[in-house]
């Protein structure tokens, strides 16, 4: 309960002791959601738990079966809210959503991508992980990305809810990155790097906004904190005109919160006051006006500091310092000075505004290790984005933030090159900056350790990023789930027409289709990489397998995207892509690549290679071979020559190209090899290359 004026029965208007009461605190508002959400924000990227089979094979021969509900995998609450829908950090089609809350564990995410030639950047929609008031302005922290974030956000592409930050009604709205890396928080793990406009580190110092106490009803409020915090609060009153001898008039009842016992006439006993007596809100700490004026804030932290805290006193009343307070609201005076001319205006409400610390001094956290804030890019939001008040209210829930960044997380630019026999630093949209990044997160990518100096192959990587620039292959987006990095690698490739594969000892990235000198793709005749021969096959090893008709029809592919304009915010997109000739009701294939295609042409390109292998790869073989085959890996194109016999005498040599799909190298000296057709023209030009570059589609 604040420092609040009180007027008895027998006496005239009086203050009340300096050291009576405590603050207001929310039931189940911003303070307990957030206050609680820094501390273990230890969010890295790890290995996802191995998958866990929940069914077998049933024995016997069923007609019909229901399948019961599969059952959960044990500890995975965490996992299971980093993967729900609402909690992804990309624009949801919902924009006027309340604020969503951070939770403890939740992932930090990674924001990853760079606006080139009008495309790219990402929309982020962050969680809230602290929130605070600082005479009466609101001040938001929201953790955007794991990494250095490059560009600095601007208020004309930040949204709260549906409305654009740079014309809400507040206009002095402050926004920055704030990015520690934790060589600076080692060297100092005291230093508070959020700390200023109502924002404090750690659980044990916060500050809020109380509900608005209103003309009529009851108001109640739970207060877990006096009697082991200091605290503090200040004032204003809401309305309009001249409110400067209006007060609120409300008496009170109070109950301990663990026994629920009436500590009313205790508490009034030990203070030396009649449980009728009549309390004031909005009241002014010097008496001069009388009372505070509409909009005025009256800074009782100033006026009389902060109150200490008071075990003994709760002691005494028979509670365990735990307690909640009903005020019923009996009127407005507008009066409360006899000396004084009545007010004119009308006073709608009083609003408190409250501090509370472990520490005499709340910007001092003397013991604090604020570690945990190293490394991560916090977005910090000091100004009024409270939702707009209906008539006689006053709120102090927010939408929630959308932001643009027109350049992401900070890496390593393999994409680039060495520079002066180093990698330089900067924002990128190349996959493999990403996949470098992601190992060096993991501790995977080391310059003294040996052991761990080299998990991929870099050789390769300027090439590759070439030709991802040539076809518009770009990655921006948001990675917002712990993740297996091999498993999110090796799904994602293929959709920038590359292959993650392990190989030699080493990860490495391949192109799917071959290539020419200057990483276009290659349209001209092609030179195997190996042919093989009866000679060179295994006998009895050669199989060659069909893939089912219902995969070989024709479909319209419809590929999901995500327009990242920093003038709107991200919207999914849809283009579809169909040979010439395809009905429009076709069968529909639906590929998302919301996650990190920003650009048309990418989705269009991958939609073509798709229909392309659909159309033309339509067996697959296996077979061993005792030759050298050390420099064959995954995406060579081999030509394999059979001697077909048969029993009309019609023998002829038959000739097929393929692609290793698969490559195994056994103890016994011999490889075992998978490959997908992959066929050419009689200029031995690939034509799944051909098609995707030159072939007959149809775009809407």
């Amino acid at each position: 309960m604040a420092q609040r004026k009180i007027r008895t029965p027998a006496s005239s208007l009086t203050p009340a002791p300096a050291w009576f009461g405590s603050p207001a605190a929310p039931t189940i508002t911003q303070r307990e959601a957030v206050s609680n959400l820094i501390k273990e924000t230890q969010i890295k990227t790890e290995p996802a738990f191995p998958p866990v089979k929940i069914y077998k094979p049933c024995p016997g021969i069923i007609v019909a079966q229901a399948y019961p509900q599969k059952r959960s995998i044990p500890n995975q609450s965490v996992a299971q809210v980093d993967s729900a829908p609402f909690n992804r950090k990309t624009p949801k089609a919902d924009l006027g959503t309340q604020q969503a809350i951070a939770i403890a564990g939740e992932t930090v995410p990674i924001v990853f991508g760079k606006r080139v030639s009008d495309n790219g950047g990402v929309w982020v929609q962050p969680t809230l992980v602290k929130a605070g008031s600082y005479f009466f302005k609101g001040s938001f922290l929201f953790p955007v990305s794991q990494g250095e974030i490059v560009s600095s956000p601007v208020k004309h592409r930040v949204w709260v809810g549906l409305r654009n930050m740079a014309f809400l009604a507040d206009q002095t709205i402050t926004i920055s990155n704030i990015y520690n890396s934790a060589a600076t928080l080692a060297a100092s793990p005291g230093t508070c790097p959020v700390l200023g406009a109502g924002l404090y580190c750690g659980n044990e110092t916060y500050s809020y906004l109380a509900e608005t106490i209103g003309t009529s009803g009851e108001w109640t409020e739970r207060q877990d904190y006096p009697a082991s915090y200091y605290w503090g609060y200040r004032t204003v009153a809401r309305g309009t005109g001249d409110t400067t001898n209006s007060v609120i008039e409300a008496t009170l009842e109070i109950y301990d919160n663990v026994s629920g016992a009436d500590l009313t006439t205790a508490w009034f006993a030990e203070i030396g006051l009649p449980t009728n007596t009549v309390f004031a809100f909005n009241a002014t700490a010097s008496g001069t006006p009388p009372a505070g004026a509409v909009g005025t804030v009256i800074d009782w932290i100033d006026a009389v500091g902060y109150f200490a805290p008071d075990p003994s006193f709760y002691t005494a009343i028979g509670s365990s310092g735990s307690i909640t307070n009903i005020w019923s609201i009996t009127g407005v005076n507008n009066q409360y000075d006899a000396g004084t001319p009545a007010s004119t205006g009308t006073l709608e409400g009083v609003q408190y505004e409250y501090v509370v610390s472990k520490y005499a001094d709340p910007s001092s956290t003397p013991t604090a290790d604020n570690s945990a804030y190293a490394d991560i890019t916090f977005l910090k939001v000091v100004g009024d984005i409270y939702d707009p008040p209906d008539a006689g209210s006053y709120p102090t829930s927010t939408r929630q933030i959308s932001v643009y960044y027109e350049q992401g997380v900070k890496v390593d630019l393999y994409s680039a090159g060495l520079v002066g026999g180093v990698y330089t630093q900067g924002a990128s949209n190349q996959l493999v900056d990403l996949a470098m990044y992601l190992f060096t997160i993991y501790k995977r990518v080391s310059a003294t350790d040996p052991d761990v100096a080299a998990p991929i192959y870099v050789d390769n990587l300027m090439d590759i990023a070439t030709f991802c620039d040539e076809y518009s292959l770009h990655f921006n987006g948001v990675i917002s789930e712990s993740l297996n990095i091999v498993e999110f690698l090796g799904s994602t490739a293929p959709y920038f027409l590359l292959s993650f594969q392990s190989n030699g000892g080493q990860y490495r990235l391949e192109p799917m289709l071959p290539l020419n000198g200057s990483q276009e793709i290659d349209v001209t005749a092609l030179t195997p990489a190996a042919t093989f021969t009866e000679a060179s096959i295994l006998p009895g090893s050669f199989t060659k397998s069909y893939v089912a008709a219902a995969d070989k029809t024709d479909v319209n592919a419809v590929m999901l995207y995500r327009k990242n304009d920093p003038d709107a915010i991200g919207t999914q997109q849809t283009v579809q892509v169909r040979y010439d000739g395809v009905s429009l009701d076709a069968p529909v294939e639906q590929f998302d690549l919301t996650d990190f295609c920003a650009n048309r042409d990418h989705a269009i390109i991958y939609g073509k290679h798709y229909l392309a292998r659909r159309r033309y790869s339509v067996h697959q073989i296996s077979f061993a071979t005792p030759l050298s085959t050390a420099g064959l890996k995954p995406t060579d194109v081999i030509k394999v020559q059979r001697q077909r016999i048969t029993s009309t005498g019609d023998n002829r040599t038959e000739t097929e190209w393929y692609q290793i799909t698969v490559i195994n190298h056994q103890t016994d000296g011999t490889t075992s090899i998978e490959a997908a057709q992959f066929p050419v023209d009689g200029s031995d030009i690939a034509v799944i290359s051909d098609e995707v570059l030159n072939g007959t589609f149809t775009v809407v």
